[in-house]
């Protein structure tokens, strides 16, 4: 099954490669990166059908693909069934919409949904009615926590790489930033936490184990950043995207949860 879960990574990965995510984000407007033919193709590929139990251990290595490309969040929410909901809000939910509550293992149906801004482009809205669409399966919310952890897991990993990159080609004091020795401390860190949550990600994860993930991945995004420097928050250098989506699904986690 390790050799089949690998296989469907690697066609997540090129199907992302194929349809890249823009990003429509700008410091206080109300943006969606959602991305409908990547969701369709996904879609063919059998993605919405890991929910079920007996495919869980494909999720997570999927996911990680989904997460090195900046995927939206709103492929992760398809294992609910619905748009995710947090107390009165949401993301990525449309009116008429199916809205999924983790928490309390209900499915809705968006009535009034009023967008605001975010720090991140997930389409965030509150929900001020919705109507009761039944129960939602504890296997579809496990199916989100794996999904979720993978996610994250890539972010890191891919957020580690673009700061080893930079390391590597630019200079400073006659050598390469990489050769410093508190630039090496800061990517061993990251190193040892991004491989931490890879090997997570592979695993039957747990409410716990997405908590851990989504900490680690935030710290990672963190350490690139210090490595990068202030390039890493211009919104033409990619590493500000990941450390917006590292701390926006890790809120988002803590808050579903």
């Amino acid at each position: 099954m390790r050799s089949e879960a690998a296989e469907l990574a690697r066609s997540v990965r090129a199907i992302v490669a194929r349809h890249p995510t823009a990003d429509p984000w700008r410091p206080g407007i109300h943006a969606s990166d959602a991305n409908p033919d990547l969701e369709r193709e996904l879609a063919a590929l059998g993605w919405d059908d890991l929910a079920d139990t007996e495919l869980r251990e494909f999720v997570g290595p999927a996911a990680v693909e989904l997460g090195r490309g900046l995927a939206p969040l709103s492929l992760l929410d398809r294992l609910l069934g619905g748009a995710a909901v947090a107390g009165h809000l949401a993301r990525y939910a449309d009116q008429g919409s199916p809205l999924a509550d983790p928490r309390t293992l209900r499915r809705l149906s968006a009535g009034r949904l009023v967008p605001i801004g975010s720090t991140d482009a997930i389409g965030v809205v509150v929900v001020e009615e919705a109507s009761d669409g039944g129960s939602l399966a504890p296997a579809r919310v496990d199916a989100w926590i794996a999904a979720t952890a993978g996610y994250l897991a890539g972010l890191a990993d891919e957020a580690l790489l673009v700061a080893l990159g930079h390391a590597r080609s630019r200079e400073a004091f006659g050598r390469p930033l990489a050769a410093l020795d508190a630039i090496q401390q800061h990517l061993a860190a990251a190193a040892t936490l991004a491989a931490g949550t890879l090997l997570i990600a592979e695993t039957e994860v747990t409410r716990a184990g997405l908590a851990h993930v989504a900490e680690a991945a935030c710290r990672v995004t963190a350490i690139a950043q210090q490595v990068v420097g202030a390039l890493g928050f211009t919104l033409e250098f990619p590493l500000q995207r990941y450390h917006r989506r590292a701390r926006s699904a890790r809120v988002w986690a803590e808050a579903v949860l």
